[in-house]
């Protein structure tokens, strides 16, 4: 009996130096995939980390690309009639008058949709394959700067008789409204 508890003890323990061995066999195994994952993960950042910031360098590009076309489209529909029927491709072949065109507010639902970037490079893609012509009316800056005091000084001239005639206005409402 005893010599098979000997044996069982002596079995016992190879079992469990075996059964350890596995066991740090798998604790290394693991310590390796998780340094290879931690790895990945840093490699998997730095990448998103970049594509994010070439989104934000789309995203502000195209935020200066839509500046510059309603500075264009302003300078443009400021210049003299005559030279805009000569030159915007809005004008030609239109009658000797100012028409106005209606445009859209843009809501919510187009904002997120500008949020695409794949949508926004096909844009801004097919705005450069067929570009406007670069004409412009105004040469100098003090040009602008003329257009610019003439629309600040009817815009006062605007308040100015405004506040004249608002305040009879108000009380012919007012008077009207009594009788």
């Amino acid at each position: 009996i005893l010599e098979e508890l000997k044996q069982h003890i002596k079995n016992f323990e190879k079992f469990l130096t075996e059964d350890y061995k596995q066991a740090c066999a798998k604790v290394t195994k693991s310590e390796k995939v998780y340094m290879e994952l931690i790895a990945k993960n840093s490699e998997f950042l730095a990448w998103v980390t970049k594509l994010t910031i070439c989104n934000n360098i789309l995203f502000k590009l195209d935020a200066i690309r839509g500046i510059l076309k309603v500075y264009r489209c302003y300078l443009t529909f400021v210049a003299p009639l005559q030279w805009r029927q000569k030159y915007d491709e809005s004008l030609r072949g239109k009658v000797a008058s100012i028409q106005f065109e209606s445009g859209e507010f843009v809501t919510d639902n187009d904002l997120v949709e500008t949020l695409d970037i794949d949508k926004t490079v096909e844009i801004a893609r097919n705005e450069l394959r067929d570009p406007l012509p670069a004409r412009i009316y105004f040469k100098r800056p003090d040009q602008m700067m003329y257009l610019f005091r003439s629309m600040e000084l009817q815009s006062r001239e605007y308040l100015i008789q405004l506040s004249k005639t608002d305040i009879p206005f108000r009380m012919l409402q007012e008077r009207i409204k009594q009788l």
